[in-house]
């Protein structure tokens, strides 16, 4: 049996926005509430905020862990977002593999 190194990735973009005034202003709470504020927390909800440009900066490892195959097996069935969560464990294992 292999062992694995499975680890978690953090991917940053740099993303550019531009929203008029005025509709930044239709959906301030409080007015003290900043337009970057509102900004923030439109983008954060969901609304759909046009995009103008988008920058891929890099990616970082963030954790990692040695592992065997049934602990690995284990962590895709622990993890709510595995795409493969529902995958049988040998597919699951194939796909890992075939790198």
């Amino acid at each position: 049996m292999n062992d694995y190194l499975i680890f978690t990735s953090i991917s940053h973009f740099r993303m550019r926005h531009a929203l008029p005034i005025s509709y930044l202003k239709e959906h301030q709470l409080t007015d003290d509430e900043t337009l970057e504020e509102i900004a923030e927390r439109l983008l954060n909800g969901d609304y759909e905020i046009p995009e103008i440009s988008q920058y891929h900066i890099g990616i970082d490892i963030v954790d990692s862990d040695v592992c065997s195959s049934d602990e690995l097996l284990k962590s895709i069935s622990e993890d709510e977002n595995a795409h493969m969560k529902e995958w049988v464990n040998t597919a699951q294992l194939e796909y890992i593999n075939k790198m």
